[in-house]
């Protein structure tokens, strides 16, 4: 669920509207908790510095509207006709503060809060379906963390409702779909079930059929069914399979502008796709193509996103596998440097840790085979002493 911008689109305009947004916070806040319009006054405000942070992403827009909705929540009395949207709205704002925090807490209050108001709002509202697919993705989100099966399995049903809950003839309904199409293919990647890779190509096949195009979501829909058509030929060997996976990622890399949140996420996915077919049929030329879609995903991320590792991970994984077909020490040398921006991002607690902490004492090894300097096998072990610690 997001929420657009309805005015102040120039610089002018945006300064205007984060001048009116600073002051109905202050006076909000300046309201005696014992005002019955408080909590109004404070959603408001909240939905204003939201709204700027959407536009324009601003950790102290974000932050003070999760202050001032978790305010309004704390303030409001049961069965307010208010409540339920407060809950949701405070869990957007915590859902988007993860995208740079991935904070287990925030994680955690999001969840709860759009529990709340799913408890709170009626069966029929229309906007029962968004809420569901927050409600997903914070699962989704909580499940990287902890690995605990129950949270995928959660993130499924949540948007499993949110499909059946949808028409087909609804705008969001393809983008149900590839949220639903995305919880079954992380949940077959962790453990391994096909029928959650088969189900993860049927739900973004159908989003790609029913988005039209020339649709905004169009390319969304083509790099996820890409994605998980890369996972159905790693298990079966089928070259259609990742023929397919390629050309639907650079149909989506095609339409989507520079600009757009989504293109660094085509670009990973098409990178890995490369990488895959590389692998697999030994073309240089595919894994040429890895790297620039990698570094072109590490340019678009901005610095202190929680996609920042993924993007170098990815980037560190293509330069190694080229040096191997290379022999070219400036190859590694580059997959160690990703590879050590990577950890260095990673929180010690994330379930990604040990993985990149391996691929960093890999490439160690790796150098070390070929130049002798003991200072990369002793780099290599202190990598593979910290994933155990």
């Amino acid at each position: 669920m997001f929420l657009t911008r309805s005015w102040g689109q120039t610089l002018e305009g945006v300064g205007l509207v984060q001048v009116i947004a600073d002051i109905k916070y202050e006076h909000a806040r300046s309201l005696s908790n014992e005002n019955n319009v408080k909590p109004l006054h404070l959603m408001c405000a909240g939905n204003l510095l939201l709204e700027l942070h959407m536009g324009s992403p601003n950790a102290e827009n974000l932050n003070k509207a999760i202050i001032a909705y978790q305010t309004a929540v704390r303030l409001t009395a049961d069965g307010h006709q208010c409540q339920a949207e407060l809950h949701r709205q405070l869990g957007l704002a915590l859902l988007h503060r993860t995208d740079f925090s991935d904070d287990m807490v925030d994680i955690e209050d999001a969840i709860f809060s759009f529990e709340c108001s799913l408890i709170l709002m009626p069966g029929d509202h229309a906007l029962r379906p968004a809420l569901l697919t927050n409600l997903g993705n914070s699962f989704v989100k909580r499940f990287r963390k902890s690995e605990d099966r129950i949270d995928v399995d959660n993130a499924i049903s949540a948007h499993e409702e949110a499909v059946h809950l949808t028409p087909d003839d609804h705008a969001k309904k393809p983008t149900s779909l590839v949220n639903l199409g995305c919880s079954f293919l992380i949940r077959y990647e962790r453990f391994g079930t096909v029928i959650d890779m088969n189900r993860a190509i049927s739900a973004h096949e159908r989003a790609v059929h029913l988005t039209p195009d020339g649709h905004a979501g169009k390319p969304l829909c083509l790099v996820s069914l890409g994605n998980a058509l890369g996972h159905r030929f790693t298990y079966y060997g089928d070259p259609a399979d990742i023929n397919k996976a390629i050309s639907s990622q650079q149909q989506a890399l095609h339409l989507t502008s520079d600009d757009h949140a989504h293109k660094r996420a085509c670009l990973n996915n098409l990178g890995v796709s490369f990488l895959i077919r590389f692998e697999e049929y030994g073309q240089l030329i595919d894994v040429d193509r890895a790297i620039f879609a990698n570094e072109q995903a590490v340019h678009l991320t901005p610095d202190g996103h929680a996609d920042k590792a993924v993007s170098l991970t990815n980037l560190g994984n293509s330069f190694a596998r080229r040096f191997k077909h290379s022999g070219n020490l400036i190859d590694v040398d580059k997959a160690i440097s990703a590879h050590e921006q990577a950890v260095h991002l990673t929180p010690n607690d994330h379930a990604n840790k040990p993985g990149r902490l391996t691929n960093l004492g890999g490439s160690h090894m790796i150098r070390f085979e070929h130049s002798g300097d003991v200072v990369d096998i002793d780099k290599a072990i202190s990598a593979h002493v910290d994933k155990l610690s």
